[in-house]
């Protein structure tokens, strides 16, 4: 098997163009790594009042007309980012497609949420791999545009090369909340579920943590997905398009493992051993990317959810929406 010397030969000849680097502007504000967590275990995880706080309905507006293709239809809209306030202007409009299949002989229609991979920019490659196979199964899929890949990369990014650290960890934070927030959508349709999430490698482990802290009875089917993201840039090919001289440069020389919680020991012990500032980057962003620790003190008795805005819930008005309006899912398919 050659596939790991492919993928190390390929990631080796985009690292000599500075574009394609990871990370170039340092580390970002680190400060968003304890907001998440405060977002997913104070509130997603304390219970039915936590989840109520956070899980409304967003309003949906249709940008395309439904369109037929063969034996499903597929409609593309849009909402408002539940997790606005600490993306990037260009990332607060999420947009999505809805592939559903035209006959079904079952009661309900079972629609997966599926995830990008890492550099999968737009809806076409999902589309074409899984969505149609899935739509003559009977199956829908909604494919979600993840923050910083397509219409939704800032400016200053080149591809999928995210410019700071705290880019990835914003971005898992928003699919986190946009993913359970249109799973809540979906189910205000009756004709619709189960309900399931999935991804290939970064869309495997963004699905896994979306689904991990999900309220809802979902089916999680993370594909060829790392433990956590740590060894995906530290250790694995993509280590090599990470700009560790900026990283470097940008790490506090007071910077161990009492930076990090005493339960966070089994991630932190390699700071106490690491012989340079570039060994110190790497074991720093290991730690740094384990989605386990407890919130920091100093977010702990704060509500980061409380901050965020959302649109207020409303009920499915009837189908077949025009460009541009707003509401619920396209028509009913036909019964075989």
């Amino acid at each position: 098997m050659y596939h790991r010397q492919i993928d190390l030969l390929v990631r080796t000849l985009l690292s000599q163009s500075r574009h394609f680097r990871n990370f170039q502007d340092g580390w970002g504000d680190l400060s968003l790594v304890g907001e998440l967590t405060t977002f997913c275990r104070k509130d997603l995880l304390s219970g039915p009042e936590g989840v109520q706080k956070i899980l409304q309905v967003p309003k949906i507006t249709w940008s395309t007309k439904e369109k037929v293709v063969d034996a499903h239809t597929v409609s593309e809209g849009y909402f408002e980012s539940t997790f606005k306030r600490v993306l990037p202007v260009e990332a607060h409009t999420a947009r999505f497609q809805l592939v559903l299949p035209r006959e079904v002989s079952t009661p309900q229609i079972p629609v997966a949420v599926l995830l990008p991979r890492s550099g999968d920019q737009g809806f076409q490659r999902r589309y074409a791999a899984q969505s149609v196979p899935l739509a003559k199964m009977g199956i829908g899929t909604l494919l979600l545009e993840i923050p910083y890949y397509g219409s939704r990369r800032p400016k200053a990014q080149f591809r999928s090369a995210l410019r700071q650290v705290s880019n990835l960890v914003t971005m898992g934070g928003a699919l986190i909340s946009e993913v359970n927030s249109l799973l809540a959508w979906l189910g205000t349709d009756p004709r619709l579920g189960p309900f399931a999430v999935s991804g290939v490698s970064l869309g495997g482990i963004m699905a896994a943590l979306a689904g991990v802290v999900s309220p809802f009875k979902i089916a999680v089917v993370p594909c060829l997905a790392p433990h956590n993201a740590g060894p995906v840039f530290t250790d694995g090919p993509q280590s090599l398009t990470v700009d560790w001289p900026a990283l470097a440069a940008q790490l506090p020389a007071d910077v161990g493992p009492d930076s990090f919680p005493p339960e966070m020991s089994p991630w932190t012990a390699a700071l106490t051993h690491a012989s340079d500032t570039m060994e110190r980057s790497k074991a720093f962003m290991s730690a740094l990317l384990v989605c386990s620790p407890p919130p920091p003190p100093d977010l702990a008795s704060q509500s980061f959810v409380s901050r965020l805005t959302f649109p207020t819930p409303q009920s499915p008005p009837p189908s077949r929406k025009p460009t541009g309006a707003t509401g619920g899912l396209p028509g009913p398919p036909r019964r075989k």
